[in-house]
């Protein structure tokens, strides 16, 4: 009968190993902060209100070995990471509970101040291919069907595109077995991907999508992905097509007269994550790409055809509307059209039929959002505030009450200039109809 060390061992051996990964290099950084400010208990032994009040320290004063500043999603990461560990661990939630109420504070203080550092700017997303990128990589025989290694490049993006693989690891897992040849009843010949384990469906909870991923023969196409398909099939070795064989494999050394061009070996996980990035490289291709950015071309160009986000959905995986929503930014096209409408203005050729917006003159005195002067006045009391009041919540073990405490009253008092010795109308230009009760605290 199997024991408690091979029930969990069982469990563990399930998890995501990227979040697994994570998870313990951000506990060993915790830890080494803990020692370092002479706590030698670990985390999990650590009651809850003194480790409530280690966590903010250490949201707040976290660095680099070089003394640089973590990334502001870094941080929050970091704070992710404590809290999976220490739910495993003991049923801590720092993220929900009431009893880490202050440590969640400084982070909020902490991200702010990083904020305005200028810090979190950085561009980290993958860029989409555009047609003309693909169009590229196809003139240069880095995509096709003409020599092994742009026609598994080939495969592998045609199974990102239509069936909204995942970079890597659902590609490493494949099976020749989890992609069928099928055809409709008029004979049109389709791929029907079925899926294994992902990283939204887990096999927990027996969640399943709307339906199998299909990916349809384009008649006429000279880069029809049934065909390509049929060319990768007719070049690996015979006995390597049985369901549970790898879907990629490696390239063979020596090219022999049968038409064989792969091994019977899978192909590495080094080569299928680098695939984009060998790609771009040699094919001069701009921006930031990356394996991702074959999924994000495949969810943003169904965005910009107006395609239901809960149709994209079922066919990407996602099971959240808020993740499409992420992918709806412009595309180049579209930021250079607004560009060009825009660059009119400064010609004097900007024409409208529409009739203008009036504006509301009773709030000129407004002032505007892009008042830097009182932003960043605002944003350096509200941040002053929340830090200094550390000290105070450590002394006290109380959270600080805006009604009791002295330090309110330290906070400057930001007025702008337009409204100095004015009357500030909360709610100017508003309609307001029924009865309506505000009340104001002292």
């Amino acid at each position: 009968m199997a024991d408690d060390t091979d029930t969990a061992a069982f469990v563990q051996s399930l998890k995501n190993d990227n979040t697994v990964r994570k998870t313990a290099s951000d506990m060993r950084l915790f830890n080494k902060w803990l020692r370092c400010n002479n706590e030698m208990r670990l985390a999990e032994e650590i009651p809850v209100t003194e480790l409530d009040k280690c966590l903010a320290r250490f949201f707040m004063t976290v660095k680099k070995d070089d003394e640089s500043n973590y990334e502001p999603q870094s941080v929050r990461s970091m704070q992710s990471s404590i809290s999976r560990y220490l739910t495993e661990k003991c049923a801590i939630n720092i993220m929900v509970d009431k009893e880490f109420h202050h440590s969640r504070d400084v982070m909020s203080a902490k991200l702010k101040q990083l904020k305005s550092m200028g810090m979190g700017a950085k561009k980290r997303k993958a860029d989409p291919f555009t047609a003309e990128e693909v169009n590229l990589l196809y003139e240069k025989e880095l995509l096709g069907a003409g020599n092994p290694q742009s026609l598994v490049r080939t495969v592998w993006m045609n199974n990102t595109l239509h069936f909204g693989l995942r970079s890597r690891e659902e590609h490493t897992t494949l099976r020749w077995g989890d992609i069928q040849m099928k055809a409709t009843t008029d004979g049109q010949q389709y791929l029907e991907h079925t899926e294994r384990i992902t990283k939204t469906r887990n096999g927990a909870n027996l969640d399943t999508r709307a339906f199998q991923a299909k990916m349809f023969a384009d008649t006429g196409n000279p880069r029809c992905p049934i065909q390509t398909y049929k060319q990768f099939l007719r070049r690996r070795p015979e006995d390597m097509v049985a369901d549970d064989c790898p879907f990629y494999l490696g390239f063979s050394r020596q090219i022999k007269d049968d038409g064989v061009w792969f091994s019977r070996q899978a192909l590495g996980k080094n080569t299928l994550s680098s695939f984009v990035k060998k790609m771009c490289e040699d094919g001069g291709i701009q921006g930031r790409k990356t394996n991702h950015s074959v999924r994000k071309t495949t969810i943003t160009a169904l965005v910009h055809e107006d395609i239901p986000d809960t149709r994209i959905m079922q066919l990407s995986g996602h099971k959240n509307v808020q993740s499409i929503n992420s992918y709806s930014s412009a595309s180049i096209e579209q930021q250079k059209e607004m560009s060009n409408i825009l660059s009119k203005i400064g010609t004097g050729k900007i024409t409208s039929d529409k009739n203008p917006r009036p504006l509301d003159d009773n709030n000129n005195d407004i002032p505007s959002d892009d008042d830097a002067e009182l932003l960043s006045a605002s944003q350096e009391a509200e941040l002053s505030f929340v830090l200094k009041d550390i000290s105070n919540f450590e002394s006290n073990s109380k959270p600080v009450s805006a009604t009791t405490t002295t330090g309110i009253n330290e906070m400057p008092e930001i007025v702008h200039e337009n409204h100095k010795g004015k009357a500030m109308h909360m709610f100017a230009g508003a309609t307001i109809t029924g009865n309506v009760t505000i009340n104001f605290s002292n």
